[in-house]
């Protein structure tokens, strides 16, 4: 049976980037989420951040959409 998560998680580490990876331009911010999921807690993602610059652990963020597969989150209530 599938199971169901997201679209909101939880900060578990993040830091800024300072080299050029593909087509993204430093300085930007990934972070590692835990999304929610059904009886707990779902799968840890790597999401870029926005709208950029490290937040402590714990920080609630909500999935923001994708680009080309990549996973954009903001902290929770902001919206982009």
């Amino acid at each position: 049976m599938p199971e169901s998560f997201g679209p909101i998680g939880t900060v578990w580490s993040s830091a800024d980037v300072h080299v050029v990876v593909a087509e993204y331009t430093p300085t930007y911010t990934l972070a590692y989420v835990d999304l929610d999921g059904v009886g707990g807690v779902g799968p840890r993602v790597l999401a870029h951040l926005r709208p950029g610059g490290e937040v402590p652990p714990g920080t609630r963020v909500e999935i923001d959409g994708d680009d080309g597969g990549d996973l954009w989150v903001v902290p929770t209530g902001t919206g982009s």
